[in-house]
């Protein structure tokens, strides 16, 4: 170190020359940098979490959603569906924008006097004006499902617009646009935006006035606690500079290379601020106590330099690793990552800087008037010094065993901290974003989105089947609604065709139905062009980080252990009598689970056990078939009369005969025989031969034909019995309605299913077409899931990382392996603490705190380093435990309190962020500070000294203790 101050005072005009040079250089890239608060960028791109969210993203537009709510007094008036209906078109017009949806611009599907009819529910060339035709459009749009509480408020005075955007979009742009063109539309209605894309470009400017708001007060925080330390304007301004320059270079650095800020890495230049002004603080409080024991500014210099340029060094390098930690930790979360290994960089340029810039400055400024003092003078006027010292020494054991006792409260507290990893609950309660947030969630239930990915045979029954299943699962689970899929769309179609709510059994009713939804917009959201692949759309509407990794597990695990994915088909009345039984079993197992899900995934989450629905289920099946009612069989006459006018293949052109024909068929019914070979054989005695002659096998189409009718009927009569049945079930949770009563309809029709499904190792004597898919979830909720993996991880190995390194070097420092431990015990006492004190105020790990255990020790290692060093310098001088106390508490200590009030202070600056998770990093920073400033001059001597002797310290050739 001697060299070192040689060569730093010689050369001394050159340093200060290039570190001008250099810094005008870092100022033209700190204006190059960018910031970039999307949360999903940060997490490892290769994770196959994030591969598929983004390729579900690009291919669907399924995970960037901007949401635009329209409120006002009444939605369905012309005025305010007109205001939809620009504010739809604008956002269409928007760069990055893939789809949108409103009610001016969302597709319906309805059984009409001329059949099935697919077209929006509003034309929006033609708004209603008329009040009775708005009327009958609000009652018709509550009262479907799909819109009321997901397009429109239960009140009818909001309505959502979801605008899909590509995930290349420029967030911030995009929004911009969206809100610029929609406020200018809005005519007096309530505006409210919501969605990630909103969130990330409402960090983006919170953090840009975090940065221009923030450093300021960070800077005259740090020139306060100065000067009131040392009272001179030389030792307020020089260290000061350093950080200043070093956060330059830092950020400089960052737009050379290219590197965004992010929504953790914007806060380095206020870390460097704080920490940075440590090495400076030390060089300064030496300078001054040296060089009034000199002859000049120069020697004073090299004196001090020699004294504490190592420690300095030390400081530096421990700091350096406890923020390098972070990017071993870090390295799956990039804005970690990022945040460690440049504030690692501006901490080694502020350390360089001190020993190299801030000696070369010093020694070439007039020396001020000294003033004698010796260490004993300086000694006696400590009151600080005299406590601490007394306290130690006669107290050490006490406070050893006080630190203990809070480290094991704190340790049985720590398994209770929790995570956090929802954006949303970054903002303030008071914040407009979070507002608008409540709005959404309380009125539409939406807020993350996430999907089911579907990879197999998208035109097969088989795979739609087990896709409604899955989507009935994940639709009962808490928090979780809007769920969409081809699935329910084809079973919606065959409902308004059929009346059954159900997938139809063959392939080609299925090709039939997926023929009249193509080319509309919503299938692209739905599924890919060559239908082997397909989504499950769903949204959770909870901000609790834990409730969201609850139901992530859970679906996840219901996908991978109950989730059929391999089955094979089979037809039920080609089974023998016992496989039948087998897979009737298996029947009423997977409805009573269906309709146990329908139930639960009502408002008022009720949940019934499908084992007790399954033994309900097998006894009304059992029950007889309910008799034809004369409305049933009227019904029947009028079909039987419109089939063989209008569709049959026989062509009958006399009226009376088709009469005749349908009255005999209804009278077969009321005898029982309703089987095709007895309806053909009636049908053969009333119709002429004429008219069937050419082409006999006519009539047997056409008896088959009717009595599928009549099964049919019979079928609905059944189930409406069966619904009755099991409504008794429900009657004290009573969540019977008109939603839930369609659902077990639907539910129902499986049971009376030919064609069916089951798990390929469910009958091993039975052959089957094999059908196989897969399922995989994506979107938010996983990647959240990811994200707090990363969250635990990353603190884990970087605080494993960060002990392992400062004890290594903390061994080679002082040659002595056991006191690499009593240094880490301190630090190991402010981690334990800092993440107690988080759990019992209820504070959770994030983003930021996740990075307070390696920051305390990078920072706190410094006040032990300086603190033993010193210790040991005087003790080897004095023999004395008590002199050598006293002496490094007046001086050295002086040093670690003023340093750690400017990093707490500097750090407490961060509690007036924007952000809550800055807010709670830098409070808890503080409180590290503060508990690695006490444990470093109360604990850290405590331990010394039970050990001292045995880490031979003191000199032979002095005085030993109370000569």
């Amino acid at each position: 170190m001697k060299r070192l101050a040689e060569l730093v005072v010689k050369f001394r005009v050159s340093v200060i020359a290039a570190v001008a040079i250099l810094t005008v250089f870092m100022v033209f890239g700190l204006v190059r940098v960018k910031i970039n608060t999307d949360l999903i960028s940060y997490l490892n791109p290769e994770d196959p979490d994030v591969m598929l969210f983004d390729y579900v993203g690009e291919q669907y537009g399924g995970n960037n959603i901007v949401m635009v709510a329209v409120e006002g007094d009444d939605i369905f008036t012309n005025e305010a569906l007109s205001v939809v209906r620009d504010i739809t078109e604008h956002c269409k017009a928007v760069s990055g924008v893939m789809s949108v949806t409103s009610l001016t611009d969302v597709l319906d599907m309805k059984n009409t006097d001329y059949g099935l009819e697919i077209a929006r529910l509003i034309d929006r060339n033609n708004i209603p004006s008329d009040s009775l035709e708005l009327e009958a459009l609000r009652e018709y749009t509550l009262g479907k499902e799909m819109y009321a509480g997901k397009l429109v408020s239960e009140d009818s005075r909001t309505t959502l617009i979801t605008i899909r955007t590509h995930p290349d979009a420029d967030d911030a742009e995009l929004v911009t646009q969206i809100r610029t063109g929609a406020d200018s539309l809005s005519r007096g209605y309530s505006i409210y935006y919501g969605g990630l894309p909103v969130q990330v470009q409402e960090i983006g400017q919170l953090l840009t006035q975090d940065i221009s708001r923030l450093i300021p007060i960070v800077i005259l925080v740090v020139l306060l606690v100065l000067f009131l330390g040392f009272k001179s304007l030389r030792a307020v301004v020089l260290p000061l500079g350093i950080v200043i320059i070093s956060a330059v270079w830092t950020i400089g650095i960052m737009g050379w290379a290219e590197v965004a800020l992010s929504m953790v890495s914007n806060i380095t230049p206020i870390v460097l601020v704080a920490v940075g002004s440590a090495y400076g603080i030390h060089f300064v409080a030496k300078y001054r106590e040296d060089v009034n024991k000199e002859s000049g500014s120069i020697l004073g210099t090299q004196a001090a330099l020699q004294h504490v340029g190592v420690p300095i060094l030390l400081a530096g390098g421990t700091t350096l690793i406890g923020f390098f930690s972070l990017v071993i930790g870090g390295s799956t979360l990039t804005a970690i990552a990022d945040f460690g290994l440049f504030t690692a960089i501006g901490v080694g340029i502020a350390t360089i800087l001190s020993v190299t810039f801030l000696p070369a400055i010093l020694s070439m400024l007039p020396l001020k008037e000294p003033k004698k003092k010796t260490a004993n003078s300086a000694l006696s006027r400590s009151w600080l010094g005299k406590f601490e010292a007394e306290l130690v020494l006669r107290r050490k054991f006490p406070i050893i065993v006080v630190a203990i006792i809070l480290t094991v409260v704190c340790l049985i507290q720590i398994p209770k901290l929790q995570t956090e990893v929802n954006m949303l609950e970054y903002f303030p309660d008071d914040s407009e974003i979070r507002q608008t947030s409540d709005l959404l969630q309380n009125r539409f239930g939406s807020s993350l989105p996430f999907q089911v990915v579907i990879t197999g045979d998208i035109r097969e029954p088989l795979v739609l089947e087990q896709m409604l299943k899955a989507e009935k699962y994940i639709q009962s689970l808490s928090d979780v609604g809007n769920t969409q899929s081809v699935a329910d769309m084809v079973a919606e179609l065959n409902s308004i065709i059929t009346g059954k709510w159900t997938i139809p059994e063959s392939r080609s009713q299925v090709a039939n139905l997926l023929f009249l939804l193509e080319g509309e917009e919503i299938m692209t959201r739905l599924v890919n062009d060559d239908y082997t692949e397909a989504l499950i759309y769903a949204q959770f509407s909870s901000l609790n980080s834990g409730a969201i990794l609850s139901t992530t597990e859970k679906i996840q695990s219901y996908l991978e252990s109950e989730f059929e994915t391999a089955l094979i088909t089979v037809e039920y009345n080609e089974l023998s009598v016992d496989q039948q039984a087998v897979v009737w079993d298996y029947m009423l197992q997977e409805t009573a689970e269906n309709i146990s899900n329908d139930a639960a995934g009502r408002a008022n989450q009720v949940q019934i056990e499908s084992i007790d629905l399954t033994a309900s289920l097998r006894d009304v099946a059992l029950m007889d078939p309910p008799e034809f009612t004369e409305e049933d069989l009227d019904v029947l006459h009028e079909k039987f009369n419109e089939y063989l006018l209008w569709q049959a293949p026989v062509i009958i052109d006399s009226d009376s005969i088709i009469n005749l024909a349908a009255l005999s068929l209804i009278e077969s019914i009321e005898q029982g025989n309703i089987s095709p070979q007895h309806f053909q054989i009636i049908l053969a005695e009333v119709v002429p031969e004429v008219y069937y002659q050419d082409n006999p096998g006519d009539l047997m189409i056409a008896a088959e034909y009717a009595s599928a009718l009549v099964f049919d009927i019979r079928d609905h009569s059944e189930n409406a019995v069966w619904q009755t049945e099991l409504q008794s079930i429900f009657q004290s949770e009573k969540p019977w309605n008109e939603n839930f009563a369609d659902d077990v309809q639907g539910d129902l029709w499986a049971l009376r299913k030919n064609s069916i499904g089951i798990p390929s190792n469910m009958l091993a004597d039975v052959q089957g077409d094999q059908v196989d898919f897969q399922a995989q979830l994506s979107g938010m909720l996983p990647v959240f899931t990811t994200l707090n993996s990363t969250l635990i991880s990353s603190q884990s190995l970087s605080l494993v990382v960060a002990f392992a390194l400062i004890f290594v070097l903390m061994a080679l420092r002082f040659r002595s392996p056991l006191m690499g431990l009593i240094i880490a015990f301190p630090l190991l006492f402010t981690v334990i603490v800092n993440f107690g004190v988080m759990s019992f105020a209820g504070v959770s790990l994030d983003i930021a705190t996740v990075m307070v255990g390696s920051i305390s020790i990078g920072i706190g290692v410094d006040y032990a380093i300086h603190a033993s060093s010193r210790f040991q310098e005087e003790l080897k001088k004095t023999g004395s435990e008590e002199i050598a106390m006293k002496t490094m508490i007046s001086t050295t200590g002086k040093s670690i309190f003023l340093n750690a009030t400017t990093v707490g202070l500097g750090f407490l600056v961060l509690s007036w962020s924007n952000l809550l998770p800055i807010r709670r990093f830098g409070w808890l920073i503080a409180l590290t500070m503060l508990v690695s400033m006490i444990a470093s001059l109360t604990l850290l001597p405590a331990l010394i000294l039970s050990v001292q002797k045995r880490l031979r310290w003191t000199n032979s050739t002095k005085h030993e203790k109370g000569d």
